[in-house]
């Protein structure tokens, strides 16, 4: 069997995905303070909060795999923990500085993704081969 090896050009294998910095900045933030302390999780959905200042945020479901690792009591402490907090949209608690990093970093991620399918297009047959005789070598 011969061993294909297929290898990106340095340009896109040199290119890692973008990553956000900071997960509370990214996430939204206390507008009071600016910070975030952590998230938690009341069954998929995810809830960033501030707890000096008892505000929360929802930034979206199933983001964070982290939720499948709870248990019903994990879930019921962390409902009760944000009781008395002041809910938010996570836009209110999102900077200006924040807004602008944010829509820099989609941007920067668009057009990774945008390079990342390009390379797939252009070398879809090579790979379909590759993949082909490493999942159906033939036999001796």
């Amino acid at each position: 069997m011969t061993n294909i090896t297929m290898t990106a050009p340095a340009h896109v294998a040199d290119d890692p995905e973008p990553r956000p910095g900071d997960i509370g900045s990214h996430y939204g933030c206390c507008p009071v303070c600016g910070k975030s302390d952590e998230y938690l999780n009341i069954g998929r959905e995810h809830w960033f909060f501030c707890e000096e200042h008892k505000i929360a945020w929802h930034v979206g479901a199933n983001l964070f795999s982290s939720w499948r690792d709870q248990t019903a009591e994990d879930l019921q402490r962390n409902a009760a923990k944000l009781a008395g907090f002041t809910i938010i949209k996570e836009s209110d608690g999102v900077t200006p500085e924040q807004r602008k990093a944010r829509e820099e970093y989609r941007q920067r991620h668009d057009a990774w993704a945008q390079r990342r399918h390009q390379w797939m297009t252009q070398h879809a047959t090579e790979l379909q081969s590759y993949m082909s005789r490493e999942l159906n070598p033939i036999p001796f």
